[in-house]
Order: structure tokens, then C-alpha cells, then sequence
């Protein structure tokens, strides 16, 4: 089954809810083997399938995790970069030769 890593902010909970879901799954596969006395050739390959599908998932989460931007980290860099454009002018009309030709 192929999941699609969402690009909203909703990924990472996302990623999280189906990770713990895909455990309780490998989980009871396991004990579903352990316990039972006849063959299962089933349950093998749904293991691996389960155990690549984590793996995968928890690669996703990483990328989510990494590229996740806070609206608070947004809102301080237009904060920063409006302070800076206000100072522009001030740099142009009155700074040093070495601050013009900074911003130039």
C-alpha cells in the first residue's frame, strides 16, 4: 500500500498516528506466530512487509520533522527582514561607504 507523505502541517501527527498503528500490527502478527503451534506462511511475508512499511514511514516522519515550519519562525524572519527595509533607507542616505555598498 502506498501512503503519499501530506505536506501540511498535519504531516508529522500523521506519520506519528500511522506508525503506532503499523506497530500494534507487527505486534500481534508476532504474537499470532509465537503462539500458534500450526505453520502461518502467511504472517512471514506480512512482517516484512509491515517491518519495510515502518521503516519507510519512520524515514517520511524525519523528512516531515526537518522540513516543519512554525508560523512562528515565519513570522520572526518577515519581522526581521520588514526591520532591515526600514533600515535600508537609513543606510543609503547617512551609513559609511563600506554599509552602501552592502546593501547595493
Amino acid at each position: 500500500m502506498l501512503f503519499q507523505v501530506p505536506e501540511s502541517a498535519d504531516a508529522v501527527p500523521q506519520l506519528q498516528a500511522r506508525l503506532v498503528r503499523d506497530a500494534r500490527r507487527i505486534d500481534r502478527l508476532v504474537e499470532a506466530l509465537t503462539a500458534g503451534s500450526e505453520p502461518m506462511p502467511s504472517v512471514g511475508p506480512a512482517l516484512v512487509g509491515l517491518d519495510r512499511e515502518r521503516e519507510r514511514l519512520e524515514r517520511d516522519l524525519a523528512a516531515a520533522q526537518a522540513r516543519d515550519v512554525t508560523p512562528t519562525g515565519i513570522e520572526v524572519i518577515v519581522h526581521e527582514l520588514g526591520a532591515a527595509l526600514a533600515r535600508l533607507r537609513d543606510v543609503l542616505e547617512t551609513g559609511e561607504p563600506e554599509e552602501r555598498k552592502a546593501v547595493v
